[in-house]
């Protein structure tokens, strides 16, 4: 069972644009339920820290965390605007399961995702409405 707050490796993330990276994945469903999309926005620790507050950056659609704080080894960014582009079930359980391109890594504490929601709720008029239902 998918749930909220989960951290996946994938190795095959395939962005809007088309292309495609080796990516952690976070699970933002609030309550997964077969077969509606997975909603799963991957992270980044390219970017500079000195750019972003902790936390939510809402005007760059970034939740930051910094190094060591929960499961994160490295200042990490979780990129909130790729949130428009769900997966489908299919293709997902297909890459957990039959090319294990997706794996389970971890569990966010239950107040880093609570406030990852939060933050997404300040961007929520930029997120495709049908997905509202499986977010908020």
């Amino acid at each position: 069972m998918i749930k909220r707050g989960e951290v996946y490796s994938d190795s095959s993330f395939i962005y809007p644009e088309g292309n495609q990276a080796e990516k952690l994945i976070i699970i933002l469903n609030k309550n997964y339920t077969p077969p509606e999309p997975i909603i799963a926005v991957p992270t980044t620790t390219t970017l500079s820290p000195n750019n972003f507050n902790l936390g939510c950056n809402s005007t760059n659609k970034i939740y930051y965390i910094k190094a060591k704080q929960d499961f994160f080894k490295e200042d990490t960014f979780i990129q909130l605007y790729v949130i428009n582009t769900p997966m489908s079930e299919s293709i997902f359980y297909r890459k957990l399961t039959t090319t294990q391109e997706i794996r389970l890594m971890t569990s966010l504490k239950y107040a880093t995702i609570t406030s990852i929601v939060k933050c997404i709720e300040t961007i929520k008029e930029d997120i495709d409405t049908y997905l509202h239902q499986f977010l908020f």
